[in-house]
């Protein structure tokens, strides 16, 4: 991350663990609500110590400390396999920002099935949020001219997990 001096230049670059390995996405979001920016990644897989990379996605979330640095990344299964991009929204309307994950596939590779999109809902009381995971074929995300076109997603979510105390979360989000 390079932090701007104002002037339209830059500090020297600081780095930070994205969570996982091959980091896809970056987004940036109050992940927690403390007013403060926080950084989110899509990563392809965990980190496995080799090149390869062929395991379940991870997101990433750096929570910001208000001054351009931020805690260490906490990491989060992202519901499908191969990360590839992520957004913050509040999506069950608690009031809490929570997390889109576009996956490449649901299933583990050779990917014969359709895509995923894993949603981790916020919770910071629970230590494990809930992941859900709503599959989508893959030609209505990605069209043959290869153009973004607007995905609806919308649902009834049961969350039986977690431990959260409310268990059904309605759903609906436009992904852009």
């Amino acid at each position: 991350m390079l932090l701007g001096n104002g002037d339209g230049t830059f500090q020297a670059a600081v780095t930070y663990d994205s969570g996982g390995q091959q980091p896809a996405s970056i987004a940036v979001d109050d992940a927690n609500g403390d007013g403060k920016p926080d950084v989110i990644v899509a990563n392809f897989c965990a980190s496995s110590g080799s090149n390869l990379c062929f395991g379940r996605g991870v997101a990433g979330v750096l929570l910001g400390k208000g001054d351009g640095t931020f805690e260490p990344t906490m990491a989060y299964d992202t519901g499908g396999f191969g990360g590839l991009s992520i957004a913050g929204a509040d999506l069950n309307g608690d009031g809490k920002p929570d997390l889109l994950v576009a996956n490449y596939c649901a299933t583990p590779f050779p990917c014969e099935s359709a895509g995923a999109v894993g949603v981790l809902l916020n919770n910071p009381a629970d230590t494990t949020p809930p992941v859900i995971v709503i599959a989508a074929a893959p030609n209505v995300l990605w069209p043959p001219n290869g153009a973004m076109v607007p995905v609806r997603v919308s649902g009834t979510i049961t969350d039986a997990r977690s431990g959260v105390n409310v268990l059904v979360y309605h759903l609906a989000a436009s992904l852009a």
